[in-house]
């Protein structure tokens, strides 16, 4: 198999790697630009072509790091195209919001503070029926909404340490039906992969009018602190003798 030269700026999130691209000064030089030493969860990654800085940006050959991981690359010469397949990784369990996430959270409610919430989030939201939605909000989430609420309607600027550890651990799922004042609202439940767990709260169901169109929403709390913070997630939930049921993807939401 031919070997892969092309250098790419390869964003390694999803891989879960710490990667520390150190100083270049006394590496040495490859075609001209300095040498960038890489470590890879703490081990020197080295190869027939290094990470250099080219035009003030660190440039990693994809085949360096990915391999590092445990991952396969192949190149296909005749249609220019590099693939990688992942290795298999563990499941992540921390729901604990870090600082940086509280950060974007505050910076992502702060952004939308001229619109609802629902506007700022809609990939949170889903319309299951012509008369019910469902809501679900992960800690990030949470934080976004209880921030927005904050920085819209109190009018008062907010930071960090008001948010750290309120949400770790658990969602909230909100049933939202409209055109009925006293929805009956039954079997909610949440699904990832085998494991089904009940709503470790309820809170009271409360109306809500959007313009001409009124609703109760009621919200669930889910402890999920032994759930992996990964994969997809289900909710059901029986609104007037009707099951209603959806999925999320955990890794496609903050």
């Amino acid at each position: 198999m031919k070997s892969l030269r092309i250098l790419l700026v390869l964003v390694v999130v999803l891989l879960g790697a710490s990667l520390t691209p150190l100083a270049a000064t006394g590496w040495g030089t490859y075609n001209g630009n300095p040498i960038v030493r890489l470590v890879v969860n703490g081990v020197e990654a080295r190869g027939d072509v290094p990470a250099v800085m080219l035009g003030g940006r660190t440039m990693i050959p994809l085949r360096l790091v990915a391999e590092a991981l445990g991952a396969a690359v192949e190149w296909d010469p005749e249609t220019y195209t590099a693939s990688v397949t992942g290795a298999a990784t563990a499941d992540y369990y921390d729901w604990t919001l870090s600082d940086a996430e509280i950060a974007d959270a505050i910076a992502w409610a702060r952004a939308g503070k001229g619109h609802e919430y629902w506007d700022i989030l809609p990939m949170y939201l889903v319309k299951v029926s012509s008369s019910v939605e469902f809501l679900l909000f992960t800690p990030w989430a949470n934080l976004v909404t209880d921030a927005h609420h904050i920085l819209k309607f109190e009018q008062r600027n907010v930071d960090l340490s008001e948010f750290r550890g309120l949400y770790d651990g658990y969602v909230t799922f909100a049933v939202i039906a409209y055109g009925a004042y006293f929805p009956e609202i039954e079997n909610v439940t949440l699904t990832h992969r085998y494991t089904t767990i009940t709503p470790a709260t309820v809170g009271d169901p409360y109306q809500q009018t959007w313009g001409t169109t009124y609703g109760v929403i009621q919200q669930y709390k889910f402890d999920v602190s032994q759930l992996p913070r990964s994969g997809p997630v289900t909710l059901r939930a029986t609104v007037n003798g009707q099951e209603y049921v959806y999925s999320w993807n955990l890794d496609t939401l903050k």
